[in-house]
């Protein structure tokens, strides 16, 4: 099977420019989300920062899973508060394009990961609120903007025993690298808190609603390739993808015709002398095998009768047989197709199940 596709939103760029340079404004997002997923063993596709519904549904609908990157800070509005002075970076696209994402990944099932800015987003998106500026709104809080000279594990988060984030560890307390100013306040619906920072600044969440969702508030793929709980946040959401992908190619599989292993044999009638019925319908039967038919219709028509076979909830003609033969074609079938003769109904002359 190919690997899962993973959904990677990515926000806009401003570059740089000198006074007399038009600026240029670019999409994406650091290369180390990129190699975290594909160290996982998925496939990452990024998703620029875009208004399109239906483009953001279509690239939804192909994906296996999703992963909300780190950025800057949401509109407070859209969880109803005016915005705090130290709030920055602000893209009113981008929260749009992601909470319709949310709920759209929410709606397929898609296994859902959020890193930092995502852990937020996700919350928002499920009607919670977020503290807009930790240094100025919580007392007695430690540094989580890290300003170390390279990433670094600059304060240790405590993770609830029995939470998913736990499991995908291996452990209930971790050190990790952090750069924010917001963070969860009021927790949105269908989720919890699995895992604090020692001022009790939220720093994982997960759903309670059955969803396959997990979002923490540090950086781990910037030591994932070193570390190896930072690389298994993101192995659990490409295993997850892989799941949900492999759910999704069951379902498409067409069913199995019921055919009985041995075919009894039918009294031969004055116009199936030379077998020819039977020859007919062993043709039409096997064909219908061969195309992974679901259904063989037969529809009387000028000269003859028509065959088709249901395909995909599609007919499609195959044949045309003379007229003379319907009765004794049709009971062959029938007999093929192991149904009792005896209870043929109206419906039932037009459409044999294979």
């Amino acid at each position: 099977m190919d690997k899962p596709i993973i959904l990677i939103s990515v926000g806009r760029q401003n570059q740089s420019a000198a006074w007399n340079e038009m600026q240029q404004v670019r999409t994406g997002c650091s290369l180390d989300y990129v190699q975290a997923v594909l160290q996982a063993g998925g496939a990452p596709v990024l998703l620029p920062r875009m208004d399109d519904a239906d483009a953001i549904r279509a690239a939804a609908t192909v994906a296996h899973g999703v992963l909300f990157t780190g950025g800057g800070d949401l509109v407070s509005l859209n969880y109803g508060e005016e915005p705090h002075p130290k709030s920055k970076w602000t893209d009113q696209t981008r929260d749009e394009m992601e909470m319709n994402l949310a709920g759209t990944a929410a709606e397929l099932g898609l296994p859902i990961l959020g890193v930092c800015r995502g852990m937020q987003l996700l919350n928002v998106a499920s009607g919670g609120s977020l503290f807009q500026d930790i240094p100025s709104q919580i007392a007695e809080h430690i540094q989580h903007y890290s300003d170390g000279l390279a990433p670094i594990a600059s304060h240790t988060v405590e993770i609830e025993p029995d939470s998913l984030i736990a499991s995908v560890l291996g452990e209930t307390t971790v050190r990790v690298n952090t750069y924010h100013h917001q963070s969860v306040k009021d927790v949105g619906a269908g989720l919890k808190v699995s895992g604090r920072a020692l001022d009790g600044v939220a720093e994982a969440l997960e759903a309670t609603d059955g969803r396959r969702l997990l979002a923490v508030q540090w950086h781990p793929e910037e030591m994932a390739d070193t570390n190896e709980q930072c690389q298994s946040i993101f192995t659990w959401l490409v295993n997850e993808a892989r799941r949900y992908q492999e759910q999704a190619a069951a379902k498409l599989q067409p069913p199995a015709p019921v055919i009985p292993k041995s075919i009894p044999e039918l009294p031969k009638t004055s116009v199936d002398e030379s077998g020819a019925v039977a020859r007919i319908a062993q043709a039409i039967i096997s064909d219908a095998i061969r195309q992974h038919a679901s259904e063989v219709h037969l529809d009387s028509i000028k000269g003859g009768v028509r065959v088709s076979y249901a395909i995909d909830g599609t007919l499609r003609e195959t044949m045309t047989v003379p007229k003379h033969v319907q009765t004794e074609l049709f009971d062959r079938l029938r007999f093929m197709a192991a149904l009792d003769i005896t209870e043929r109904s109206e419906m039932q002359e037009g459409m044999i199940q294979t």
